[in-house]
């Protein structure tokens, strides 16, 4: 009986073994398909990158290297995304939140178009020195101000935000609105008090762009957005991180009083580190 029981016990372990080594032979096989179809997707995404890079330097003809666009720095899908936006509205005045190699974009974009200023901001000083640098190496110092906006609180439908102050940004009307900044990770929905502070100077024909729309604090923005300004719809687009445009779709409410664009750039103050908490700006009428 004992020998039954043992052969019985050997047969089973057997058995037990054989299946184990089935199991780990599919997990093999289906880690190995994950892993390939992960791999595709990188590879694809790595050439629409590419594939839109070499679309900026050849529209817009920038002969001269473009800012590090991987990791956390904006991708050049949304670059692009940006310079045909600009190529097809030709928009008067941008106002820009969050300078960079956006501001290089749109600078070049609207040198193409032969007209137009951007304004923007930018609340780290480090950060609006290196834009500016960069605008006078391409030689677009003419078509956008960078400016200093020292962070402030502000108080939004009871709640508290820290966003850029206004003070030194020209109280001219906006065609193209762009949203890259502040940096979402120094409080929830930080990039909220953009429409919220700076849409009673938005044109009729006025346009939002919104970058990394894929994380969910900005997704948590764009959809107070579409209950708070119902004005505006928005429309997602397809790029690496995610970018949303809005255009106005109704009349605003009865108290905002929106501008026109009468006005012409106002005189600009310099970037530089002998004034680190002045408006740092290029040198600017168009």
């Amino acid at each position: 009986m004992s020998q039954i029981v043992s052969a019985l016990l050997a047969v089973l372990v057997v058995v037990l073994i054989v299946l184990i080594g089935i199991l780990l032979v599919k997990l093999r096989s289906l880690r190995v398909v994950a892993l390939n179809a992960a791999t595709k997707r990188d590879v694809d995404n790595l050439y629409s990158q590419i594939e839109a890079f070499e679309s900026l330097h050849q529209e817009l003809g920038f002969d001269r290297a473009l800012p590090r666009l991987r990791g956390n720095n904006v991708s050049p899908d949304f670059l692009r995304e940006l310079a045909q936006h600009v190529g097809r509205r030709r928009p008067q005045y941008v106002v820009e939140c969050g300078s960079g190699a956006t501001t290089l974009v749109l600078a070049k974009a609207m040198s193409k178009n032969g007209y137009g200023h951007i304004y923007s901001l930018d609340q780290d000083i480090d950060s609006a020195n290196k834009t500016y640098r960069w605008l006078n190496e391409h030689g677009l110092t003419d078509w956008a101000t960078v400016i200093y906006a020292e962070p402030i609180q502000y108080t939004l439908n009871g709640n508290n935000f820290i966003w850029y102050a206004l003070s030194d940004l020209p109280n001219t009307a906006i065609d193209l609105l762009m949203i890259n900044g502040p940096n979402s990770k120094a409080q929830k929905y930080a990039r909220y008090p953009a429409l919220f502070l700076l849409r009673a100077r938005l044109t009729d024909h006025s346009a939002i762009i919104f970058n990394n729309t894929n994380r969910p604090d900005d997704a948590g923005t764009l959809a107070l957005w579409a209950h708070d300004f119902p004005e505006f719809r928005f429309q997602k687009l397809r790029c690496e991180k995610g970018c949303a445009v809005g255009e106005r779709v109704g009349p605003a409410n009865s108290e905002v009083k929106m501008l026109t664009n009468t006005d012409t750039p106002a005189a600009n103050k310099s970037v530089n580190a002998a004034a680190p908490r002045r408006a740092a700006s290029t040198r600017g009428t168009t």
